[in-house]
């Protein structure tokens, strides 16, 4: 009965991966592996084929090294509603090659919100960020929130999805096993299978429910700004607390007029003009 018990969970959890992987490789509006510098399109929606021709002519101009051409046609693409990773991954390899470091960080969150497990991305963002001129320490993490990051950066939302329902499918089945054992041994293993899948349920959907949040609001910024004046308060006439360059991520507050309450990493706060920042 364990070597059985074993060989379920064995099961569930290679079943949970394929599933999961296969949820994460099917992106929002665009197919597209990685490919050089930029990402290659496949024609995975149904369409008449003007968007799949502007993303060609978009990869085309950025191999010429027309940046801003590309620029133009990804955002294009956005504004007709098409967003996946990859797309904001491309988007990002031309603003950095502009030198638009603010752009290439907000462009890089952006895919990582629909894809966390994006390597990539993951990868440019950490080479734009160093890029910027303020270094600033963050402050330390509890363990915990850290773990819970990185498993959350496994597989996207829709992959934690999958896992979830396959977990509550094991729990119930260790419910049913307890049922009907019909010796304390097997009551016990049924327990403990219905137990630690009922962990791990709760487990994935945090970290669904999480993704799917920070992909509607993420609750933070890019400044875009070459210098932005933070004040101690929503007013020009307000104390300047600090300057913060192009590209720095902040946490965003509350906003009153045109003016949004912000936390940098280290944990300072003020207020700056929402015109100098962008929302991730």
């Amino acid at each position: 009965m364990i070597k059985m018990l074993r060989y379920a969970v064995s099961a569930v959890f290679v079943l949970s991966a394929v599933a999961a992987q296969a949820a994460a490789d099917r992106p929002d509006s665009l197919s597209a592996g990685v490919a050089d510098s930029v990402a290659e399109a496949a024609p995975y929606y149904a369409g008449d084929g003007s968007e799949l021709a502007v993303w060609d002519r978009a990869n085309d101009a950025y191999a010429r090294g027309e940046f801003r051409a590309a620029i133009d046609g990804y955002n294009s693409l956005l504004a007709a509603g098409r967003e996946s990773s990859k797309l904001y991954y491309n988007l990002g390899n031309a603003y950095f090659k502009c030198d638009s470091i603010a752009g290439a960080i907000v462009s890089y969150n952006r895919a990582l919100s629909l894809d966390p497990s994006d390597a990539d991305a993951a990868y440019n963002l950490s080479v734009a960020e160093a890029r910027t001129v303020n270094r600033i320490e963050g402050l330390p993490e509890f363990f915990v929130v850290s773990w819970f990051r990185n498993i959350s950066h496994i597989m996207t939302s829709n992959g934690w999805a999958v896992v979830s329902i396959l977990f509550f499918a094991l729990m119930l089945a260790g419910g049913v096993w307890y049922l009907l054992a019909s010796t304390v041994g097997q009551r016990k293993a049924g327990f403990t299978v219905s137990a630690v899948s009922l962990f791990l349920f709760v487990v994935a959907v945090c970290v669904a429910t999480s993704q799917k949040r920070d992909k509607i609001d993420s609750g933070r910024a890019v400044v875009m700004a070459t210098a932005a004046a933070v004040k101690s308060s929503p007013s020009v006439s307000g104390k300047d607390l600090f300057v913060l360059g192009e590209g720095v991520c902040v946490s965003l507050g509350e906003k009153i007029g045109d003016w949004r309450q912000i936390t940098i990493a280290s944990g300072d706060k003020g207020w700056i003009l929402s015109e100098q920042i962008e929302v991730i």
